[in-house]
């Protein structure tokens, strides 16, 4: 359901089973629920810049659990099939993207906050039609929000904080609760807001035609599809 990111491994995976192996529960074939606990990591690292604050050099690893409650359905005599997950992640000591506060360097870097949260829900409908036809739904919903106690350090120079500047129009700011970078003394908060570029709703639907026969071994197939977020 969710393919692992990039530097991602998991150091342990939970899946409740039956006797036999199979997932937690099945009936006659047709429907199977299961539920699942998995922890996952990304190592820590540097930010190769040279010049950077002592403390912005490198940056600490971050973990992850990820639990999952998902049942799939055949029915209609094998014309529907359904799937239905619902998640929910937990991020400690995340890695987030923000500007160095080092004087003179402009530079994007790696950097820690307190942790992210994200629940969620994925569906998926396929139906096959007469003559062939298959129609297909797909919906996801997310929502990552920042945990509390989230510092968002990177961002220290757009809310106008410096070591003389200690009022932000527009961000809330209080003493860092974590690993601090730079003289300000206040840092921005971050605690429930929605990670950026993250769409809370995404959705496609499908619909193909089976390949028919044009001759000399060519055939021709059709599939519509729309999407949004």
């Amino acid at each position: 359901v969710h393919p692992p990111l990039p530097g991602v491994h998991d150091d342990v995976h939970l899946r409740l089973v039956g006797d036999d192996g199979r997932p937690a529960h099945r009936r006659d074939g047709e429907t199977l629920a299961y539920a699942s606990a998995a922890r996952g990591s990304r190592s820590g690292g540097i930010n190769a810049i040279p010049g950077l604050l002592p403390e912005e050099q490198g940056y600490d690893p971050e973990t992850n659990w990820t639990y999952e409650l998902s049942g799939r359905l055949a029915a209609a005599e094998g014309r529907l099939h359904a799937m239905a997950t619902v998640f929910y992640i937990d991020w400690d000591n995340a890695q987030i993207t923000g500007f160095s506060n080092t004087p003179g360097v402009g530079n994007l870097i790696t950097l820690n906050t307190g942790g992210v949260t994200t629940r969620g829900l994925e569906l998926s409908i396929d139906f096959a039609l007469p003559r062939g036809l298959e129609l297909g739904f797909d919906y996801a919903y997310a929502d990552p929000r920042f945990r509390a106690g989230s510092d968002d350090l990177g961002s220290t120079r757009f809310c106008g904080l410096s070591a003389t500047s200690t009022t932000s129009s527009f961000c809330v700011v209080g003493p860092a609760r974590g690993a601090t970078t730079g003289s300000a003394p206040l840092v921005p908060y971050v605690d429930g807001n929605r990670l950026q570029r993250t769409p809370s709703h995404s959705w496609r639907v499908t619909l193909s035609a089976p390949a028919v026969a044009v001759g000399d071994g060519w055939e021709l197939s059709g599939r519509i599809e729309g999407y949004g977020q």
